[in-house]
């Protein structure tokens, strides 16, 4: 994204990318990683004039490299 004083508002945002991330990374001595948490950004992130940010994650927070979604273990209850 970028604003510019003299331009309108211009945005890249694309809809169809992904992210995919580990944090809380433990290694070894040698430098392998032995415990890790992953999860993924989908869609890219947006940018407003005012300076707020928004994106969409989903985090697995169980150490494992799995990314599928699970319906019966999401924090949001259907309605």
């Amino acid at each position: 994204m970028s604003v510019a004083p003299t331009e309108d508002y211009k945005s890249n945002y694309r809809e169809k990318v992904n992210y995919l991330l580990r944090v809380r990374s433990v290694a070894d001595k040698n430098g392998n990683v032995v415990k890790a948490n992953y999860g993924k950004i989908e869609g890219d992130f947006r940018v407003y004039k005012k300076g707020a940010a928004n994106f969409t994650y989903f985090f697995n927070p169980d150490g494992t490299r799995n990314l599928e979604e699970d319906p019966d273990r999401n924090l949001f209850q259907k309605k």
